[in-house]
């Protein structure tokens, strides 16, 4: 599969996950059932897999659908925490939020994180790979359904300001809590594959983060390792935030090479790191999350 799914049907489908009826579903969206039905399928179709069983008691998630309602549960608490932070506190009612929440889609969060990581709407849309109209116009939505200023524009350069900066570290955190949710269905299904990102400083690059990443390798081997550097409290700052602006290295067949490349001396001693690792070498990272170790 490639990109993410569809915003609204992810709500849907966590709304009947965690024990809604289709009709109360239905309802509550102003839809109609046969229309979260539709919704339902096509997650099904977007991750290949059956996501509930019907059972005389209603629709039950399987062991993917659990998998995703954990995911999009944590997806929707940080676009939950972005929304509140761009309502005033006398207009932040739990309708308020709920209504602001059904208005956001996916080109919206990603043209706000493709801002925050690029800084400006040409190199934005070239990231995403959109013309520029296309993330004018996906982050003009944005602003005029919050009802807040995200960018500072100005003559010839556009940026985000400090609201806009915040809110997109949290967009960032939500797309990755789906995109994280792939992989999981695919582990679920014994498929042992995906990234796994690890945040090091340069001395533990060259130390304990080979051998620890060797020992991992053998239980995941169709994993893919991300190394993001941590060079300071800001780049460690971006790091736990998930953000896409820190730099990343990636490690795509440490499997079976267990190499990376990774700058000055620090390559050269993973690249001599020894085959057999010591039990002392601990790997504390989890599956596509951003954090110094």
């Amino acid at each position: 599969m490639a990109g993410f799914p569809n915003l609204r049907h992810a709500r849907l489908f966590l709304m009947v996950a965690e024990g809604a009826s289709v009709h109360a579903t239905a309802h509550h969206a102003g839809l109609t059932q046969p229309a979260v039905t539709l919704c339902l399928a096509a997650l099904e179709r977007f991750y290949n897999v059956a996501l509930f069983e019907r059972r005389p008691v209603g629709l039950v998630a399987t062991k993917y659908g659990t998998v995703l309602a954990k995911r999009v549960a944590r997806c929707v608490a940080f676009l939950t925490g972005a929304v509140r932070k761009a309502s005033r506190e006398t207009d932040a009612s739990s309708q308020r939020i709920e209504k602001l929440l059904r208005t956001l889609t996916i080109s919206q969060l990603r043209a706000l994180v493709a801002m925050d990581h690029y800084g400006g709407f040409g190199a934005a849309a070239e990231g995403l790979g959109l013309r520029v109209p296309s993330v004018h116009r996906a982050i003009g939505e944005l602003e005029g359904a919050l009802g807040a200023e995200l960018v500072y524009r100005e003559k010839r350069t556009a940026r985000l300001n400090t609201l806009g900066h915040e809110i997109a570290l949290l967009f960032n955190l939500g797309l990755e809590e789906l995109r994280s949710a792939a992989a999981e269905i695919k582990e679920s299904g014994g498929l042992l594959e995906g990234s796994i990102t690890v945040g090091a400083v340069r001395t533990a690059a060259a130390g304990v983060l080979p051998a620890a990443i060797r020992r991992l390798s053998t239980q995941l081997p169709a994993a893919r390792y991300i190394i993001t550097p941590i060079s300071s409290p800001r780049s460690s700052a971006k790091a736990k935030c998930g953000s896409s602006a820190a730099k990343t290295i990636r490690w795509p067949d440490a499997a079976r090479s267990a190499r990376v490349n990774w700058p000055a001396t620090a390559g050269s001693a993973i690249r001599r790191a020894p085959a057999s690792p010591s039990a002392s070498a601990p790997c504390s990272s989890r599956k596509e999350s951003r954090r110094p170790s």
